[in-house]
């Protein structure tokens, strides 16, 4: 008896899971305002993902990361990008907790301009657990968009 029980709970889970829509977003980040960063990534993510819970949907959101956005996910305190900004540097891992815990519970993935990195002598092991290296900015939001993702600048 348990086992059917247990066998008509997997069959109802797999069926309704089939039902769920995915809504897809990616942020096309380059803003050098912290504000807008902590605003509009990581609070508005938490908001959008209970709103598509509440409505038994699911949000997936990547998030490509450029221009002036790179100094949120450097982890080496001494790099120029994190020294030109006093309230960042005071904040930073305080903020990259943030990041790993937004990734951790909402799935957003972070991908970093591999071009931009370059310029700006950005190692990948310098950066927060998680954040992944695409070839360029505009490589990344072209695979987003054709994955179906809708495109937000967060500048």
């Amino acid at each position: 008896m348990i086992k059917m029980v247990t066998a008509l709970l997997v069959v109802l889970t797999l069926g309704f899971a089939k039902d769920v829509e995915v809504k897809k977003v990616v942020y096309d980040l380059t803003t050098g305002k912290l504000e807008d960063f902590e605003l509009r990534i990581l609070k508005a993510t938490a908001y959008n993902a209970s709103h598509y819970e509440a409505q038994f949907e699911e949000l997936k959101v990547a998030v490509i990361i450029h221009g002036q956005a790179y100094k949120y996910f450097i982890t080496d305190r001494s790099s120029p990008l994190l020294q030109e900004d006093k309230k960042l540097l005071q904040s930073y891992q305080d903020l990259h907790k943030r990041i790993v815990f937004a990734q951790q519970q909402y799935g957003i993935s972070f991908l970093m301009c591999g071009s931009g990195m370059k310029k700006r002598n950005i190692d990948p092991k310098d950066l927060v657990e998680g954040v992944k290296v695409t070839p360029n900015a505009s490589i990344g939001l072209i695979d987003k968009q054709n994955e179906g993702f809708a495109y937000i600048p967060v500048r």
